[in-house]
C-alpha cells in the first residue's frame, strides 16, 4: 500500500481492522481455486459454446486492461446512449436503448438472454401553458419550465383559479386551497457532510477531500420530495399546483420528477426562479392563474434483460443497474454492465468460478409497475433472489448507478437574478459504495478500489440512520435498496449530482476517465468476489434472515420491523 493511502483512510471502525480484512481476503483470493466454490453435488450450468477453441483459457485473477475496453471505447457507448436523448420508462427511446442493449448482449458467446416484460400506463406529455394575472381579464403568458410527470391533463381550456402561496414548513391543508392554484417552494434537502462519515465502513481518501469538507453541508435536491406537496394539493381540492425551482428555468428544463408512475389526480406544473417571483408578488395580489396540461395516459409495456454467463458453480453473482433514464449520466451503468459482460465473455467456462447474472431492470422511472411493491422491476429479481439464495444458488448482488459524475454546485446567480444558478467544478462526486453487514464483501471492495487508486471513495453502511428494523439500515440511496431489503449480501455504488433529474445535461458533467476506473473496480471487485467462500461473502446475511424467518412466522403483525411479502419468509 502506498504512502498516500495509508494517511488516506478514514474508518467507520477501527483502521487496523479494515487492514486485516483487506489482508485476509487478498489472502482468500489468492489460494483459492476457482472451481473450490462450486457446491458438492450440484450440476454446473455449462454452455457447450465455451468450448470453443476461440475463448481464452488463460484465466485472469484481476483484470488487466489490455484484456478490457479501452477509455475511448468505454467513452464510445455513452455517447451511444446520449444520442437516444429521454429515455423515460416505455417511451420510443427507452424501447429503442433496451433494445439495442439486447443486440449488444446477444453477440456475447454462450450467454443465455432472456427478457421480460410487464405492463405499464404510460404518460405522455404534448403541451403544457401557465398565465397568470391581477385577475382573470388580464392574463399573461408564463414560461413553465416542465410538467409534473404523470400529473392529471387539464380540459383543453385548463384549469383556473386564485393564486396562494404556501410557504416552506406551513401545511397546505390548513391554507384552504380548494379551487386555487397553490404556489410552492422546491426546497432542497441538506445534510451535515459528517453524516457521510459517520455511516462509512471506511474511506479512501489520500487527498484528503472527504476529510476536508467533513465540516461542511451535502445539499441536493434528490434528499426532498414534491410528493407530499402534491398529494397534500390533491387531497385539499386544489385546481393545481405550481412547484417553484430555486435555479433559472433553463438549468431545470423538463426535471423528470417524482417518478413513482402513479398518475397524480392534480394538475402539476414547475417553474423556474425568474417566473417564481412574479407568481409570488401577484399571489399576495390576490391575483389569478391558469394553468394547462395535455397529456396523454394510456397503456403500454416494458421489458427487463438477463443475460447469464455459465460459470463452474451455478451459485450466480446479479450485477444490475437500470435502463430508463432522462440523461447521459442517470441510466449509464448499463454500459459498464456491457463491457464488464464482454470483458468475462472472452474466458473459457472455467475462468468464472461462479456463474455472472448483468440484470438490465426497467422502470427505476415508474418505480409503482408492479403493486403494491415500489423499485419497478429490481423488485421482482430480488424476490427471484431472494428465493435463489434461500437455495444456494446466488451469492452477491453488485449495483451500479450514475458512473462519473462530476459536480455541479449551487453559487448565487452571477446575472443578478433571483434564486441560485449550477455551476460545473472541477472535481466528482464521491465515489459512494453502500455495502451489506459482510467483512468479506468489504474487504474485496477495499482491494478492488486500492487496486485502481479509485480517490474520493466510501463504503458506507446506509444512507440513513439505523433502526430497530431488519436490516439496521433501510436505504441504500438507490437501485441497491430491494436487494439491501430482501436480505441479500449486495454492494451497491450511486452518486447523486444537482442535475441527476434533468434532461440536457450531457457528455459534460461526466468524467470519462474516472467512468472507466469505476469500471475496472466493478470488474476486479466482481473476481474478488468470484473466489471468496460463500460464508465470507454472506456476513451478518444468515442471521439476518434466520431472524426474518422466526419473525415472518410467529404469527404477530411485524411489518413495523421487517418486511416478510414476497420473501421466502412469508407465512
Amino acid at each position: 500500500m502506498r504512502h498516500g493511502a495509508r494517511h488516506g483512510l478514514h474508518a467507520g471502525g477501527a483502521l487496523a481492522s479494515v487492514a486485516f480484512i483487506a489482508w485476509f481476503v487478498w489472502l482468500l483470493s489468492s489460494c483459492s481455486d476457482p472451481g473450490s466454490n462450486a457446491p458438492a453435488g450440484r450440476t454446473s450450468n455449462r454452455s457447450t459454446a465455451w468450448d470453443a477453441p476461440a475463448l481464452r483459457g488463460d484465466c485472469e485473477r484481476a483484470v488487466n486492461p489490455s484484456s478490457f475496453a479501452s477509455a475511448d471505447e468505454l467513452w464510445a457507448l455513452e455517447e451511444k446512449l446520449d444520442s437516444y436523448g429521454v429515455r423515460a420508462t416505455g417511451n420510443a427511446q427507452h424501447a429503442a436503448y433496451v433494445d439495442w442493449l439486447e443486440s449488444q448482449l446477444a453477440l456475447l458467446p454462450g450467454a443465455r438472454l432472456r427478457s421480460v416484460s410487464y405492463p405499464m400506463v404510460r404518460w405522455t406529455q404534448h403541451a403544457l401553458a401557465l398565465e397568470a394575472g391581477v385577475d382573470a381579464a388580464q392574463l399573461h403568458p408564463l414560461a413553465p419550465s416542465g410538467a409534473v410527470p404523470y400529473a392529471r391533463p387539464t380540459p383543453p381550456e385548463g384549469v383556473q383559479g386564485a393564486l396562494v402561496y404556501v410557504p416552506p414548513g406551513a401545511a397546505i391543508a390548513d391554507a384552504h386551497v380548494a379551487g386555487k392554484i397553490v404556489l410552492r417552494d422546491v426546497v432542497p434537502g441538506s445534510l451535515p457532510n459528517a453524516f457521510f462519515s459517520a455511516m462509512a465502513w471506511w474511506s479512501y481518501d489520500p487527498d484528503g477531500t472527504i476529510a476536508r469538507n467533513v465540516g461542511g453541508t451535502y445539499e441536493r435536491d434528490w434528499l426532498s420530495s414534491p410528493v407530499p406537496d402534491i398529494a397534500a394539493a390533491a387531497q385539499s381540492g386544489a385546481a393545481g399546483i405550481v412547484l417553484m425551482h430555486g435555479l433559472p428555468r433553463s438549468q431545470v428544463q423538463d426535471q423528470y420528477r417524482p417518478y413513482e408512475g402513479v398518475v397524480w389526480p392534480v394538475p402539476a406544473l414547475y417553474v423556474g426562479a425568474d417566473e417564481a417571483k412574479p407568481l409570488k408578488e401577484l399571489a399576495a395580489a390576490g391575483g389569478v392563474a391558469r394553468l394547462g396540461l395535455s397529456a396523454t395516459v394510456e397503456p403500454s409495456s416494458t421489458r427487463m434483460l438477463i443475460a447469464t454467463l455459465p460459470g463452474v458453480s451455478d451459485e450466480r453473482i446479479a450485477i444490475e443497474s437500470h435502463t430508463d433514464g432522462v440523461n447521459a449520466l442517470w441510466d449509464n451503468g448499463p454500459l459498464a454492465m456491457l463491457a464488464m459482460a464482454r470483458y468475462f465473455a472472452q474466458f473459457d467456462v472455467r475462468c468464472r468460478p461462479r456463474t455472472l447474472e448483468f440484470v438490465f431492470t426497467t422502470a427505476h422511472l415508474h418505480q409503482h409497475l408492479v403493486p403494491p411493491w415500489r423499485d419497478g422491476s429490481a423488485e421482482p429479481y430480488a424476490q427471484e433472489l431472494d428465493r435463489a439464495y434461500q437455495d444456494g444458488r446466488a451469492a452477491a448482488v453488485v449495483v451500479v448507478e450514475h458512473l462519473g459524475a462530476r459536480t455541479y454546485t449551487a453559487v448565487p446567480r452571477r446575472d443578478g437574478g433571483p434564486g441560485r444558478e449550477l455551476v460545473l467544478t472541477s472535481e466528482h462526486e464521491t465515489n459512494a459504495f453502500f455495502v451489506t453487514e459482510s467483512p468479506g464483501l468489504q474487504g474485496a471492495l477495499f482491494r478492488a478500489v486500492l487496486a485502481h487508486d479509485l480517490r474520493q471513495t466510501s463504503a458506507m453502511r446506509g444512507a440513513d440512520v439505523p433502526s430497530l428494523h431488519l436490516p439496521p439500515h433501510q436505504s441504500f440511496g438507490g437501485e441497491g435498496n430491494p436487494y439491501l431489503l430482501h436480505l441479500l449480501p449486495t454492494v451497491a455504488f450511486i452518486t447523486a449530482p444537482w442535475t441527476l433529474f434533468t434532461p440536457g445535461y450531457g457528455l459534460a458533467g461526466i468524467d470519462k476517465n474516472l467512468f472507466y476506473k469505476q469500471t475496472l473496480v466493478f470488474t476486479d471487485l466482481i473476481h474478488g468476489i468470484g473466489t471468496l467462500p460463500r460464508i465470507a461473502i454472506a456476513g451478518a446475511a444468515p442471521l439476518q434472515r434466520a431472524q426474518r424467518d422466526l419473525l415472518c412466522r410467529s404469527g404477530a403483525d411485524v411489518s413495523a420491523m421487517v418486511r416478510c411479502a414476497g420473501t421466502p419468509s412469508a407465512p
